[in-house]
């Protein structure tokens, strides 16, 4: 116990002296710069180190930069189209929905909703010839796409399927002349049938009265009748009218609200009547 004490108090003499060293050297330093010189040569001696990780990590961001990410924003930019066309049908149909509280379905004879199923597609290609204005897309059969079913875009209708492959599908664009829609105008209710020109991408609203009431502006939505369309999708809205040709009575002229030569994403409508 006795032999306890002395190193003890060796140690503690170890500790304040180099405690006081310490602060010698700090003090000195201070004053005179000393071990500047020390820092300096240390420095030149890790710096090279430094370097190299540095360069190590800028090579890595360039083959980051240059290999990977081009190809994944190409992939993250098709996801997003997608999402953005999907999302914007869907508000589509809920302004359709919200519309349809406010009509007055009586003019529509009571038509039936359909039990929707859509399908993002993209746009392979536009062709046109003896077949008529057709947009291929890239889904058929194998995605349960049938001849007859709607196609959209975020602005309104723009065609219809009339042919398919296992996984492509053709679409008659609804400026087609052999194309055509039933159609309700908004603003008044009046029917009649949207049929394409073939002209400058118009389409002509035919079979309504030379009394009808029709302005430059007008919006036509799908009536829903025949079953084909379902009810209250955009068409095209009236860009003029002649309400006395002497051979057709009244002629309505209007442009197609959808324009997939922009969007080159679509959805189709697949499902049944309910």
């Amino acid at each position: 116990m006795h032999a306890r004490g002395p190193r003890i108090r060796k140690a503690r003499r170890g500790t304040l002296l180099l405690f006081s060293f310490s602060i010698l050297i700090i003090a000195v330093d201070a004053s005179s710069g000393l071990l500047a010189t020390g820092r300096a040569a240390l420095a030149t001696i890790v710096s090279p180190v430094v370097y190299v990780a540095q360069a190590v990590r800028s090579l890595d961001s360039l083959i980051d930069e240059v290999l990977v990410a081009p190809g994944a924003r190409v992939a993250e930019r098709r996801a997003l189209g997608r999402e953005i066309v999907s999302l914007r049908t869907e508000i589509l149909e809920l302004e359709v929905v919200s519309a349809e509280n406010r009509r007055l379905r009586g003019l529509l004879g009571g038509v039936a909703r359909l039990d929707l199923d859509m399908l993002v597609t993209d746009v392979i290609a536009f062709t046109s010839g003896p077949a008529g204005s057709l947009i291929t897309i890239d889904v058929g059969r194998l995605q349960s796409v049938q001849v007859g079913d709607p196609v959209v875009d975020g602005q309104g209708i723009c065609g219809q399927v009339v042919s398919t492959g296992l996984s492509t599908s053709q679409v008659l664009q609804v400026t087609d002349p052999s194309h055509s829609v039933p159609v309700v105008i908004e603003r008044t209710g009046v029917q009649g049938i949207v049929s394409g020109t073939g002209v400058d991408g118009f389409v002509e609203l035919e079979g309504i009265s030379v009394l009808s009431d029709v302005k430059v502006g007008d919006v036509m939505v799908t009536s829903g009748l025949g079953g084909r369309f379902p009810y209250g999708y955009p068409v095209a809205e009236v860009v003029s009218f002649i309400a006395d040709d002497p051979y057709r009575g009244m002629r309505v002229y209007a442009e197609p609200l959808s324009n997939p030569a922009i969007s080159r994403q679509l959805i189709v409508l697949r499902g049944g009547e309910v």
